[in-house]
């Protein structure tokens, strides 16, 4: 691992939670601060071992090329897209992604365990973005139920998971219902 020097204030507080043992992490990003924030976040994460980067936004494709860009260890990255089936049948396999319908939870549950399974460095991480766009396909409850059933599965396998949501996205009752299941809490303004 890195030392301390060079670090953002993000990468600093993330390690600590790391070193204090936190399996699950939420942190919550302004818009303004979101780009910034991801690519510190999966730049720090794969220099440090193999990170499932669950894509609930972007295409696999297009995520490879830019944190190619910014210089992420790319081998360190599994990625769950969840966005390119929706717009193409043109699918190619064996390209380090696996290609889900739509955030649908039980199909994304599917597809995290499976990717789990493939990853054997210390330490391992699962990282989503953003758990707020889960709540467009499913209920906020639905939301809830998919995230109590994946932290427990995250803590089973020894993962780290980080898991992004934009500030003022989520209603402040499920975001609360959210936070009791996480370790830490990171305010990124």
């Amino acid at each position: 691992m890195k030392g301390m020097m060079g670090q953002s204030m993000l990468e600093r507080r993330l390690l600590e939670e790391i070193k204090k043992g936190s399996d699950v992490i939420l942190v919550r990003v302004t818009p303004s601060s979101y780009f910034d924030s991801v690519e510190r976040l999966i730049r720090f994460m794969a220099a440090m071992g193999k990170v499932v980067y669950v894509s609930l936004n972007k295409p696999c494709s297009s995520l490879k090329k830019h944190f190619g860009r910014i210089g992420a260890d790319m081998r360190n990255l599994v990625f769950i897209d969840a966005v390119t089936k929706q717009f193409s049948n043109n699918i190619c396999g064996g390209d380090g992604c696996i290609y889900v319908e739509s955030p649908n939870p039980v199909q994304l549950t599917v597809s995290i365990e499976r990717a789990m399974e493939k990853v054997d460095s210390d330490p391992k991480f699962l990282y989503i973005d953003s758990l707020s766009t889960i709540s467009l396909y499913k209920s906020n409850d639905s939301l809830i139920k998919f995230l109590r059933q994946l932290t427990g599965k995250i803590r089973f396998k020894g993962f780290v998971a980080v898991i992004v949501v934009l500030d003022n996205e989520l209603d402040p009752i499920y975001f609360a219902q959210a936070s009791l299941m996480c370790d830490a809490i990171i305010e990124v303004v």
